[in-house]
Formats: structure tokens, C-alpha cells, sequence
């Protein structure tokens, strides 16, 4: 048998998440159709390649094992029962008595014509000149409050109105799902600025940050042009040409004058600035703004799962823990299969994250629950701060984390799950539905036993 490290089958993982995401979304029995014929062609090809090289599933590296069992253990019979049958096609008209004999009464029926076959999918979609759009309303924008622009702000909101509209007039219907994540950026980002309080909301964040860099310590920084763009991160500075490009997140015109000062006393090195930014990202009117952009840039939440639907679960968890108190981040099912981490929340987007290995029949709803009420506690909480360290599981966090009803359960469940991943063991679900691991076969104790025995002799 090749040793795991050398077997790699190309594709594996891309194949799974394509089906993933067209059982996620079945509304028709050809859809039913497709995705049996997708699962069926994917899986001989596994097998055959397995088969030659004489291995099993689990010599494949953890990405592609991951991906393999997907798509092993997943029922397409059980998902089609959920999928509206074909309506029946329209009776024939009845016969009319003309008096002339039917010539053709003795002939068979004529067969059903066949649904036409899906459109081929195509590539991801980018729109040209986009980028140039919003760099040129955000250079007026500058120019407007050095009072160097020949145009007004109801004529730069005008602009933008223009290219929202330009931009809407080239996708057609399901296109918006397959823009590229830069254009979608760009197209939310515009679209968002062609709203005139938006854009004045804007201008005056603008003329905030530009008078605390009048007073910090690096001089280049009072001339600098300020954008506020979809990035990650607190601030960038660049250098192009002769012009200091100072870099922001959209959602920091949300910002007031205090909040601005904050990023000054970051730039200039103070430890304790950090905190006050990351807290003034966690109010609502930062996360509402991320929110929207996300809307109007086209992204499509991708909640409903094959088994397990996130919306409903955070509407359970809310509900029962929050007392419906919360405000529902955008939620998604992930596409990394490798990935050992069950769940994220990233403050930045206000969004949540689960890992696409839990989406199956065998695990618990009440996991999935739990997962979904241990990223809404970082919502709620928003980062902890020691001194100058950021603190993502304070006490408060974790007093709150035990309140879970099967806290201990869903613990031990994870635990499991992700150690099955790492090592490729797999998961067994006797009668009582009592999650368990499989023994591993003695060659690999053997195996692992003689690699510490190694560690402890060097």
C-alpha cells in the first residue's frame, strides 16, 4: 500500500463542495437528477482511482478523506423526499365532433419532450472598469473637502447613482452569486454611496480623520488621500507616486470624532488605542453598515444546508438565550472540508462561519445549536482586553458558554469530531445514538507508538 502522504487525488474537495452546494438548493427533480448523476460520476472515479492503487479512503491526505466521505455517506434518496414532484403535463384538448372520421385515432401518443438540459455553468463574473469607479467617487470625494472638486456632493451622489445603475443593467438574473469577491465589493461599495446620506456620512468622517492626521506624528500623513474601502484590516498607508494613501474600512464613517482620535493614537504607538478602535467596530452601527454592503454587493447567505439549516438554528438559540434580543449576523456554511476549526465569527464582517464537515445526517442538531450559540457569545461580547492583549474568551464568555443546556455533550462530540479529522478515524453511531470512535487498526497503533518512542529519544 502507498504510504498515505503519496496518494492525492486532484479535485476531491472541489467536487464535494459543488455538491454540497446544488443539494443545498434542490427545488426541482431534475435537480434531484443532476445531483445523483454528479455524486454516482465522482464516486466511481474515487474508487477506481483507490482501487488501482490499492487503498482505501483512509490513505487520502485529511482535505480529500474529508471531502471522500461526504460524499460516500450522502443520502440522495432522503433529500429527494423533500423536493416537489413535476407537475403533471396539461391534458390534451377533448376531440371536437366535426362529422369528418379521425385519420389518425389508431396512432400512439406522441412522447413527452424531454426538459431542456441545465445551462452549462460558467465562470466567475468580473466587471470591467469597476475599480476605476470607486477610486474616481472617492478621489472627488478628497478633492471636495480640500475644496479642490468642480463638482458638488448631490452631483458626486449622482455619479455614483449612475454607475449603481450601470452596474446593475450588465448582470442578469443569478449572476450576482457569481461575481468575483472584489467585484462584488466594489459593486456593494457603490451602490451603498449612491445613497445621499450615505455619501454625506462619508464626506464628513472624511473631514474628521483628516484633521486628528493633522496632528500626528508622521507629517506625510496631513496630505494624505483617505479612502474608506472593503478591508480587513484597521488602516493601511501606501505610497503611490508622490500621494500618501491612507486606507480605512467603509464602516468607520460610522465613526464619531472621539472614535477618529482613537485611530491617531493607534498610529502613533499608543498600546491602549486598539481596544477603543476594536470596541467602536462592535457597536451595532458598524455591524448594520457591513451588513449592507454585503447586501447590495450581491452576496447570497449560504445557510441552508444539506441537513442542517443555520438560520433556524440561531432563531432556536435566540429565542432560548438571547430572548430574541440578538440581531442575526450574516451566517454561512464554509467550503474548506480540511479545516479543523468548527466554527468562526469574524467582527470585521459580522459573520458567522461553520465548518462544512458537521452538515451531516449524524450530527446532532443540538451540536450545531451549540456551535451557533458559541459564535453569537462573540457577537455579544465582542473582544476582552488584559492591558494591551485581546482576550476572545473572557470569564464572563465562558460562564455564559456553559449555560448551554448539552454543554458537556456537545463539548465531548466536537472533541471527537475534530480528532477524527486530524487522524482519519472515523465516526460510528451505535443504536443509542451515542457518538463514538472506531477503533484504529493495530498497524497504525503500532505505527504511532514507535513515532513518540522517536520523539522522547531525540
Amino acid at each position: 500500500m502507498p504510504p498515505r502522504s503519496a496518494l492525492r487525488i486532484k479535485g476531491v474537495v472541489r467536487a464535494a463542495t459543488r455538491v454540497r452546494e446544488l443539494a443545498g438548493d434542490l427545488r426541482e427533480p431534475q435537480d434531484v437528477t443532476r445531483l445523483r448523476a454528479m455524486i454516482d460520476q465522482n464516486v466511481e472515479v474515487i474508487q477506481s482511482i483507490l482501487r488501482l492503487r490499492g487503498a482505501t479512503v483512509e490513505d487520502l491526505p485529511g482535505p480529500s478523506r474529508n471531502a471522500a466521505r461526504y460524499l460516500f455517506q450522502l443520502d440522495v434518496d432522503q433529500l429527494a423526499a423533500h423536493v416537489p414532484p413535476a407537475p403533471a403535463p396539461p391534458a390534451a384538448p377533448a376531440p371536437q365532433p366535426t362529422g369528418t372520421p379521425d385519420l389518425f385515432g389508431d396512432l400512439p401518443p406522441a412522447p413527452l419532450e424531454l426538459p431542456p438540459a441545465p445551462p452549462p455553468s460558467r465562470g466567475p463574473i468580473r466587471i470591467t472598469g469597476i475599480s476605476r469607479d470607486v477610486e474616481d467617487i472617492s478621489r472627488y470625494c478628497n478633492e471636495l473637502i480640500r475644496g479642490q472638486c468642480e463638482f458638488t456632493l448631490e452631483r458626486i451622489t449622482q455619479i455614483a447613482i449612475d454607475a449603481a445603475e450601470h452596474n446593475d443593467a450588465l448582470l442578469l438574473e443569478g449572476d450576482a452569486e457569481r461575481l468575483t469577491p472584489k467585484t462584488r465589493a466594489s459593486r456593494g461599495w457603490i451602490a451603498f454611496m449612491a445613497r445621499k446620506e450615505n455619501m454625506q456620512q462619508m464626506v464628513r468622517a472624511m473631514k474628521s480623520l483628516r484633521s486628528v492626521l493633522a496632528n500626528v506624528s508622521n507629517p506625510d500623513m496631513a496630505a494624505a488621500q483617505l479612502h474608506f474601502r472593503n478591508t480587513a484590516a484597521l488602516y493601511r498607508v501606501r505610497q503611490r507616486a508622490n500621494t500618501v494613501i491612507m486606507t480605512v474600512p467603509t464602516e468607520m464613517i460610522s465613526f464619531g470624532d472621539a472614535d477618529m482620535q482613537a485611530i491617531g493614537r493607534l498610529m502613533d504607538g499608543d498600546p491602549l488605542a486598539k481596544s477603543d478602535v476594536a470596541a467602536a467596530m462592535h457597536r451595532e452601527a458598524y455591524l448594520a453598515i457591513t451588513r449592507e454592503l454585503s447586501a447590495l454587493g450581491g452576496h447570497q447567505e449560504n445557510a441552508a444546508g444539506v441537513h442542517h439549516d443555520l438560520h433556524a438554528a440561531f432563531a432556536r438559540v435566540d429565542q432560548q438565550y438571547f430572548h430574541g434580543s440578538l440581531v442575526r449576523p450574516l451566517m454561512e456554511w464554509g467550503t474548506n472540508f480540511a479545516s479543523r476549526t468548527m466554527g468562526l465569527y469574524r467582527l470585521s464582517e459580522d459573520r458567522i462561519t461553520i465548518n462544512p464537515g458537521l452538515d451531516r445526517a449524524d450530527v446532532p442538531e443540538f451540536v450545531i445549536d451549540f456551535l451557533v450559540y458559541h459564535e453569537a457569545l462573540h457577537k455579544q461580547y465582542g473582544l476582552g482586553w488584559s492591558g494591551t492583549r485581546a482576550v476572545h474568551h473572557p470569564r464572563a464568555f465562558r460562564d455564559s458558554e456553559r449555560k448551554f443546556k448539552r454543554f458537556a455533550e456537545a463539548e465531548a462530540f466536537l472533541a471527537q469530531f475534530s480528532k477524527a479529522m486530524l487522524t482519519g478515524r472515523v465516526l460510528d453511531q451505535p443504536q443509542d445514538n451515542a457518538i463514538t470512535l472506531a477503533t484504529p487498526k493495530p498497524d497504525k497503533m503500532k505505527n504511532k507508538n514507535r513515532k513518540r518512542k522517536r520523539r522522547r529519544s531525540r
